[in-house]
């Protein structure tokens, strides 16, 4: 997929997509350049574009769920959130010693795991 108009006909451009998380009702989209945008079965129309609290610093993860948002920086930061109320972000977790490289998440049950790799 290399852009928001093939994975949401309605959604417009939003650049070229990094990934993609996919929840029950609703998805978010992480754009090459950083940029978080959801979007909402449930409500068909245009992407959302999310503001991040940290902006200076990189999102390397997110993940959809029914129950929760996530995402990661690559300073260690976790932000979570519940599925369309993102002005409600909170911090989970401070940034940590070493930067990540990569980072992904899973979640099952109502349980979050998060696997990364430092530089």
């Amino acid at each position: 997929i290399s852009s928001c108009d093939r994975f949401n006909p309605v959604a417009g451009s939003c650049g070229a997509v990094d990934s993609i998380s996919v929840a029950v009702d609703h998805s978010l989209v992480l754009t090459e350049s950083g940029d978080l945008w959801s979007s909402r079965s449930t409500s068909p129309g245009p992407l959302e574009k999310l503001e991040i609290p940290n902006k200076s610093t990189k999102i390397i993860s997110i993940l959809a769920s029914t129950q929760m948002d996530l995402l990661v920086l690559v300073d260690g930061s976790v932000y979570f959130w519940t599925p369309g109320q993102w002005k409600t972000m909170e911090k989970l977790s401070s940034g940590i010693s070493k930067q990540i490289k990569s980072a992904k998440m899973i979640s099952q049950w109502n349980k979050y795991f998060i696997l990364a790799e430092f530089d």
